[in-house]
This record gives structure tokens, sequence and C-alpha cells, in this order.
């Protein structure tokens, strides 16, 4: 009935790049870890919940450290940051699964939360010209989010010997960039429904009916400040 893992893995990575253009060679070393735990409750066959975490390192990609240059756009130019150092992502998460084959109802339940430390994120400048610079920071004091939730019931009509579904979702997610020199928190949060009734009879038809409405609500902080 209980059921608990724990493990991890790891991984080295190595970057060795040279800049022809001044002939400069840049060498960085990442190690990258991956914790994770898992415990699982099942209290029937048809009943379980699981709680989960994993970690995951993620490096800074070779164009954030040391770009491509592209002479053929000069109004915007890419920098890179050879001082990046890898972002942490934590993930909880935990469901709960109902299903019962006698009466054909299903619940389910679940909740997953992502948080990022020590994020790696765009640093754009435009200057009195025109000219627009972009590079990569890490923010060190902030973190990007991301929540996510969702539940779905399903239950048959017998009047009409149909099935019916029912399920909503919401999911809020947050980061942050430069603009400017002004740091800009981006915001959104969009909510779901979606709901279908399905008949059917085997080797002859199937119908299916439903809606999926959805609404995103999308906010920056830096749009308020010019409003």
């Amino acid at each position: 009935k209980n059921t608990l893992t724990v493990g991890s893995r790891f991984a080295l990575l190595n970057f060795d790049q040279l800049n022809r253009d001044n002939q400069e060679r840049f060498k960085k070393d990442f190690f990258n870890l991956f914790p994770s735990v898992t415990y699982r409750y099942q209290p029937a066959p048809a009943q379980y919940a699981n709680i989960r975490y994993n970690g995951s390192t993620q490096q800074p990609s070779i164009m954030q450290l040391q770009p491509i240059r592209n002479n053929a756009d000069p109004l915007n130019i890419e920098e890179g940051n050879n001082a990046l150092r890898p972002s942490f992502t934590h993930s909880l998460g935990a469901n709960y699964t109902y299903f019962s084959s006698v009466k054909r109802l299903s619940l389910s339940l679940s909740a997953d939360y992502f948080l990022t430390s020590n994020p790696i994120t765009t640093d754009l400048f435009t200057n009195d010209a025109g000219i627009t610079t972009s590079n990569y920071v890490n923010l060190k004091d902030k973190t990007n989010g991301f929540l996510t939730l969702r539940v779905n019931y399903g239950y048959p009509i017998k009047l009409i010997d149909a099935f019916y579904s029912l399920s909503g979702n919401y999911s809020n997610r947050y980061t942050y960039a430069l603009t400017n020199n002004i740091l800009n928190k981006r915001v959104t949060n969009i909510y779901g429904l979606d709901f279908f009734i399905s008949k059917n009879k085997a080797n002859k038809y199937e119908a299916y009916v439903g809606i999926k409405p959805t609404y995103t609500d999308s906010r920056s902080s830096l749009a308020n400040q010019i409003n």
C-alpha cells in the first residue's frame, strides 16, 4: 500500500569554446544534479495517491554564453555572458485517482508546482539610435514559478445511456526579465473548463459533444508603469 522511491542522477558538462574574432578560449565546467523522491499510497487497486519531488539543474546554453555574431542585422546585437551560472528547478506534484468499473465513476485531482531559483533571463537594452542589445543574466534574488491545478469527474447518465466528463483547470506562471535596466514581471493566469457527453454502441456508432472555454489573463509590471 505504501511505496517510497528515492533516487538521484548527476551529469558533468564541459564547454570548450574559441572566439575566432579575438582568439580567446573559453572553458567552463558544469555539475548537474537531478534528485527525486516519490511516495505512492494505494489503499485499493483502483484508488491511489502520489506525492513526488524532482530537482533539476539547467546550465546556460552555448548561445547564452557565446552567441554566433549576426552581421546581417545591425539593429539587433546579441551578446553572451560567460559569467552565467546554472539555475535550479524544484518540482513538487501530487495527484489522486479513483475509478469504479462497476459504477463507471472516475475522479482525479492533480497539482504541480515548479520553482526556478537563480533563473537565467534576457536583458534587453535599446539606445537612442534604435539599436537593441540583448544579453543574459542570472537573477539571484528572484524566482520563476509555475502552478497548475486540475480536477476531473466522470459519471454515466443512465437515462440516455451516455457518459459525461467535467474538468476544470487553472495555471499561474510568473517570470522576470530586464528591459532598459527595468525589472519586468510577467504574470499569466489561465482558467479552463472542459465538459463533454459521449454515447456509443459497439460496432454501430459513437457520438460526442462538448465545450472547452478558456480564459487567459496576462499582466506585465512594465506595462503598468508605462500606463
